[in-house]
């Protein structure tokens, strides 16, 4: 993983942009579309539940947004934080009755893809922050980017 380090105003150490901060924003806009698709489905257990859907959608694409626009660590700990949430959440509806459901949700093949584009997501803003907590900094937006 090629890393570089940046020193922004009064020494805050910046993170810079690489192809993993590309991957990140890739899982994120993925799983905020997913969420938009879902809320009007999802309509019909209540509007709670719909407005979650929607809550995460919005939150995500802002997340996708700020990590593609922003070279600040705290946009990758905001994104693992939205992350690490939806993964924790979907599990727990899946096992057991969460508020607002009145039931244990079934494992569904759209929500299994976008947990599993959330976990690479997750992964790979973890692989940020160490590498960022290492000293060795983040990797460079512009990595790999074509002419």
């Amino acid at each position: 993983m090629d890393t570089h380090r940046n020193q922004g105003r009064a020494g805050s150490t910046r993170i810079l942009p690489s192809r993993e901060r590309r991957a990140l924003v890739l899982a994120l806009a993925a799983s905020a579309g997913a969420h938009a698709a879902l809320a009007p489905s999802h309509a019909a257990e209540g509007r709670v539940v719909a407005a979650g859907f929607a809550f995460s959608a919005v939150a995500l694409a802002i997340a996708a947004l700020l990590i593609d626009r922003s070279d600040r660590p705290g946009a990758v700990v905001a994104a693992a934080l939205l992350l690490g949430s939806l993964l924790t959440a979907y599990a727990a509806s899946r096992t057991a009755v969460v508020w607002p459901l009145g039931h244990a949700e079934p494992v569904d093949a759209i929500g299994a893809l976008t947990k599993l584009a959330e976990a690479a997501g997750l992964a790979v803003a973890v692989r940020l922050l160490m590498a960022h907590a290492g000293g060795r900094g983040l990797p460079a937006r512009h990595e790999g980017a074509g002419p």
